[in-house]
């Protein structure tokens, strides 16, 4: 499985029924009961040590809190997307520029510069909900975001009004989302928090990462 997180499901606390939540490109992602997982996992050079009985289940934790994984972006008319959201090489997942989308898979307001046309409150917000982007691409990638091991590190742009230098609060609401999901162990990060000019579609937050996953 994946990475320590907050919500930890003891062996032999079976739940009661498997829960079914999103689709992936390998049908529906269903958490189950599993027992005898080892200590440690291995990806590359990085070491993930975790008590054998402990099971993370991320996806779990986001239906606990009301989370939602969006579906892939849907472009707005003239919008031509000529990259790849995600790219998985060896035992890396590079993630693309997101932005905040609704349940829909549009694109969620408010738009404009923080400190002018949005508050920091409204942009720390849209940063969560950039990461629930992110986090839907990376499920499609992966299948269940349990194989990620590591957060190594998330890139943060935010479109500014001048004078606006609070940047690090803004993206703060990535961070900490992605350390509520996956714990400190993986979920800690190295961070960029910008400001700028201009972004697509007028967002006011644009975040993009690196992962490191278990290979299958």
């Amino acid at each position: 499985m994946g990475c320590p997180g907050r919500l930890m499901i003891r062996a032999g606390e079976a739940t009661k029924r498997p829960l079914v939540l999103g689709s992936t490109p390998r049908g529906p992602t269903i958490l189950r009961d599993e027992v005898g997982m080892p200590n440690a996992s291995r990806t590359g050079n990085i070491h993930v040590d975790r008590p054998s009985e402990e099971i993370v289940v991320v996806e779990q934790r986001l239906h606990e809190l009301d989370l939602y994984l969006p579906p892939a972006v849907l472009p707005p008319p003239g919008v031509k997307v000529s990259f790849a959201w995600t790219r998985a090489f060896g035992d890396r997942v590079y993630v693309a520029g997101h932005g905040p989308q609704a349940r829909d898979g549009s694109m969620a307001g408010p738009f404009g510069r923080v400190g002018a046309e949005v508050t920091a409150e409204d942009a720390s917000r849209a940063a969560r909900l950039a990461t629930l982007s992110m986090l839907g691409s990376l499920a499609r990638e992966l299948g269940d975001l349990d194989r990620i091991v590591a957060w190594l590190r998330v890139d943060g742009f935010v479109l500014v009004a001048p004078g606006f230098d609070r940047t690090t609060n803004v993206i703060n609401g990535c961070s900490d989302l992605i350390l509520e999901l996956f714990g400190p162990e993986c979920g800690r990060h190295a961070r960029t928090a910008m400001g700028v000019a201009a972004t697509p579609l007028n967002c006011p937050v644009i975040l993009a990462a690196e992962v490191a996953v278990k290979r299958r």
